[in-house]
């Protein structure tokens, strides 16, 4: 599902090389959790992996399309990559329902199935009693979880998540990592970067960066 190899990312403006010669293969349906301390190169991977940006040098497939080559990034996140961020960025003058909605404007679903799509996924994280709600009058937890719907909208078939349990307590970040935890089984790819060590665990595979090099990667008997 994702190959990456000898990727470099050097942020030019201030000479920081985030990335160093990265090789990396994940395959369909993994789970994977990217650890490691601030500076590591963390976020910049995943920013890479789900096309946000480019690196200096290497070369990255994913699901056997060369993000290199690319010429409307745009739609390939669309199709194919789920975001889940720290922050959820839900935009506060929709619903909660519309805020799912949003990825699937840009491929031109009809209004009725997207919000029939919006409503299902909404059940689906136990929230379609908030469907109607704006995010002021959601919770942290309530609001993470409508970015997780989000980020299925279009069934993508790689979800990336930065962060995703970093601002809410523990018991509610839980819910969100079994949230996510749920997805490989069916198939899709998870990708989650944490400083939480109770998180990476819940992953099947972790993987430890240090000054942009993968420094350890194993397997969680979990």
């Amino acid at each position: 599902m994702i190959r990456l190899r000898g990727v470099t990312k050097i942020y030019r403006s201030a000479e920081v090389v985030a990335l160093r010669g990265i090789d990396l293969a994940i395959d369909q349906g993994e789970f994977v959790a990217v650890v490691g301390p601030s500076g590591s190169g963390k976020s910049t991977l995943l920013h890479i992996l789900g096309a946000l940006d480019r690196p200096t040098a290497g070369e990255v497939c994913v699901d056997r399309t060369s993000l290199g080559s690319l010429r409307r990034p745009d739609r390939f996140r669309l199709r194919t990559v789920g975001f889940v961020f720290q922050w959820h960025h839900l935009i506060p003058v929709l619903t909660a329902a519309e805020n799912v909605e949003v990825p699937m404007v840009p491929l031109g679903a009809p209004r009725r199935q997207r919000r029939q799509r919006a409503l299902a996924l909404l059940e689906r994280v136990g929230l379609s009693h908030r469907a109607g709600h704006l995010p002021s009058q959601l919770s942290g937890g309530e609001s993470q979880r409508v970015a997780v719907a989000r980020a299925l909208a279009n069934g993508p078939p790689i979800i990336l998540a930065d962060e995703p349990t970093g601002e809410l307590d523990s018991e509610t970040g839980q819910e969100i990592v079994r949230l996510l935890a749920g997805l490989d089984a069916e198939g899709r790819t998870v990708i989650i970067v944490t400083h939480n060590p109770q998180v990476a665990l819940a992953a099947r595979r972790t993987l430890t960066l240090r000054d942009g090099r993968i420094v350890d990667d194993r397997g969680n008997f979990n």
